[in-house]
């Protein structure tokens, strides 16, 4: 397993231990936003700048995981 695919699975299991608290309680969707920063606050250590870009896995699998649970967004 390289870094890549090692940092990508400890953002999942993260979100999906934390994606309870990140349920909109009206709409019943995660938000994802804050869920990603929830990752970065916790995973990121000194390196943030880098999480925050755009194209950083981190937002992809935030989507991801919310769908994959069925608390993705609902149109």
């Amino acid at each position: 397993m390289n870094n890549y695919q090692a940092l990508t699975r400890e953002i999942r299991i993260y979100m999906l231990q934390q994606i309870n608290y990140h349920i909109d309680p009206i709409t019943g969707e995660a938000n994802c936003t804050s869920m990603a920063e929830d990752a970065i606050d916790e995973l990121a250590g000194w390196d943030t700048e880098e999480w925050f870009e755009e194209g950083h896995p981190v937002w992809d699998i935030a989507v991801d995981v919310a769908e994959e649970t069925g608390y993705g967004v609902r149109i």
